[in-house]
């Protein structure tokens, strides 16, 4: 019985979800917000946050999540959640408060369509090869970082690179 009832309600959101017409989905906007406007926002993050002052990862995302949400009261909430999502996800991915952590970055291989990479195609390309993408995470040691086929790159976020 009450799976029956689930159902229904699945139904129905599909139904409305339907309904809503392309116009109205397009009046919302993109989903991908602009990178000048994330690095905005984790600019101030960042300044509410101090890396260097984090004593562990757990105390550092808590504070970034409260700076968050007074950033979007600060903005009367006309601030687009997605572009703030995007900013505290640069700070969940950083190494404050991670003793010996360090950010790694390692190349991953890209795509070679038309005689252009297809992340972006203002690059020319002759193979696959041709097209690496930059990959940044966090890795605990600068040992673990290279034995991941990656290069240390410092502190701080993967935003900041």
């Amino acid at each position: 019985m009450s799976y029956s009832l689930h159902l229904r309600a699945f139904l129905v959101a599909i139904l409305l979800g339907l309904s809503i017409s392309p116009e109205a989905r397009a009046a919302r906007g993109p989903r991908i917000c602009p990178l000048d406007q994330v690095d905005a926002i984790f600019a101030q993050l960042d300044a509410a946050c101090p890396c260097s002052e984090a004593t562990s990862k757990r105390e550092y995302r808590r504070c970034v999540r409260l700076a968050g949400r007074t950033i979007m009261k600060a903005s009367n909430n006309s601030l687009p959640r997605n572009c703030l999502r995007a900013a505290l996800r640069c700070g969940n991915q950083s190494t404050c408060g991670i003793d010996g952590a360090v950010l790694c970055e390692r190349g991953k291989p890209g795509s070679c369509v038309s005689g252009a990479c297809q992340h972006d195609m203002a690059i020319s390309c002759a193979t696959d090869q041709d097209c690496v993408l930059s990959v940044c995470d966090v890795r605990l040691s600068p040992k673990n970082c290279g034995d991941n086929g990656g290069t240390p790159a410092g502190l701080g976020s993967c935003c900041s690179l």
